[in-house]
This record gives structure tokens, C-alpha cells and sequence, in this order.
């Protein structure tokens, strides 16, 4: 995270601080929107994402964190983060096996597009990476030929 990053999240979290203090007054519903709206421009940590998309096919969070090589407090915590992040309630935690809200259906369903788009962007920046070396190898070993040797092409 660099430092511009850590200081907006920590004057949003102090922003956060100063809002909660104040209970009881008039303006409650405008602080509500207003904390739903910082939500809301915060972006979406993609890793959180793959968590949940994963807990929501395991239908537990302890088999999702065995499946992701994690601690179930951690994906709890990634749970939690997209909730605060969103501003909703994803998961029906009163239930076993719980229960996705509507939103958390709706997340499932983007998440598991997200997901495979992310992977698929992976291989392609790998595979033109792959492309770009071959060109840029092939370009500098005929740049390094000597002149006689252009019109020796099959000596290497």
C-alpha cells in the first residue's frame, strides 16, 4: 500500500471515528448516507472477492479457508471488509449452512465473472510478454549481424 494510500484510509478511518461518536442527533440519517457514500468510493479489494466467491460455493467459511490454504478468522475478516466496503449485508450468518442475501447472490454471481476475467488477463499479459521477448531477441540478433552475413542466411 504506499503512503498516499495509508493516509486516505486513515483520515476515512478517523472520519469513521468521529461519526459513530455522534448518536442520538437529528443528523443520523445524513451520517448514514455519508458513510455508505465514502463506501462506496472506496475500491474493491479483488482478493476479498475470491474469498467470498469461494465461501459462497463451499457454503462455509471453515471449508473455504481449508480450501484456500487460509484461517477461517481470515476469510471472516475478508467477509466482513467486503460488508463494510459495500455497505450491506452479504451473508445471513444466523443460519447453518448460512445464507447469502441477495446481495451477496448478486456479488457471487459478478465475483465468479470477476474471477475468471482476472485470470484470463493474467495469461494474456503473460503470453504477450512471451511474444514481446521473442520479437525484441529476434530484432537485436539480426541488428547485430554483421552486413555479409544478411546474405547468409542459412549459416546460423
Amino acid at each position: 500500500m504506499t503512503r498516499s494510500a495509508a493516509l486516505a484510509n486513515a483520515k476515512e478511518r478517523q472520519v469513521h471515528r468521529v461519526l459513530n461518536r455522534i448518536d442520538g442527533d437529528e443528523n443520523a440519517e445524513d451520517i448514514q448516507w455519508l458513510k455508505k457514500t465514502m463506501s462506496a468510493n472506496k475500491s474493491i479489494d479483488m482478493y476479498a472477492v475470491q474469498v467470498f466467491v469461494t465461501v459462497a460455493e463451499e457454503r462455509s467459511m471453515t471449508a473455504a479457508a481449508s480450501r484456500l490454504g487460509l484461517m477461517p478468522s481470515a476469510v471472516s475478516q475478508n467477509i466482513r471488509q467486503l460488508e463494510d466496503d459495500f455497505g450491506v449485508m452479504l451473508v445471513n450468518r444466523t443460519r447453518r449452512p448460512f445464507v447469502l442475501t441477495p446481495y451477496g447472490i448478486a456479488l457471487k454471481n459478478r465475483g465468479e465473472v470477476l474471477t475468471q476475467e482476472i485470470a484470463n488477463l493474467k495469461a494474456q499479459v503473460l503470453e504477450a510478454g512471451k511474444a514481446s521477448n521473442r520479437t525484441c531477441i529476434s530484432t537485436w540478433w539480426i541488428l547485430l549481424r554483421s552486413p555479409a552475413d544478411r546474405y547468409l542466411p542459412n549459416a546460423y
